[in-house]
């Protein structure tokens, strides 16, 4: 086991999440070192060096496995699987039947939800939308509002 679940709850609506704190040292993680939040254990994998950093958080069927990391309010539900060496940051939202793997990484308030599957390098950022049947290989997006 690398991770067990804190008594430090964090609730949103009738939901109850579970920080998260390391047991083992791996990658740049060490042992103690407190990660964001889960609503079930299985939400992410004792295997491999995938971690939720700051206040990130996963819940419902969602699953992070293998080398992925998420940071900052990066939010994984629904039945999204989060895999590979991918990095989610800042406000990104995954959810639906959405896939994030590879080496893809993905930032800002970028949304990728419904069947999508973003893959490989490729690289989201800003306020996009990525969704249905959209597959996104090595391909780089980004879409910034005007001020």
């Amino acid at each position: 086991m690398k991770f067990i679940l804190t008594e430090e709850t964090l609730k949103i609506q009738l939901t109850t999440f579970y920080r998260i704190q390391a047991i083992s040292n791996f990658s740049n993680v060490k042992s103690g070192d407190k990660g964001g939040w889960v609503q079930f254990e299985h939400n992410l994998s004792q295997y491999g060096d995938c971690w939720l950093y700051g206040e990130s958080l996963i819940a419902s069927k969602a699953h992070m496995s293998e080398n992925a990391t998420a940071y900052e309010y990066a939010w994984i539900y629904g039945n999204a699987v989060v895999c590979g060496d991918c990095n989610l940051f800042d406000s990104v939202k995954v959810f639906g039947n959405a896939k994030i793997d590879g080496n893809a990484v993905i930032h800002g308030d970028a949304k990728i939800y419904g069947d999508a599957h973003v893959t490989d390098k490729a690289w989201v950022f800003g306020n996009v939308l990525v969704h249905d049947d959209t597959v996104l290989n090595n391909t780089m997006i980004s879409y910034k509002n005007k001020q």
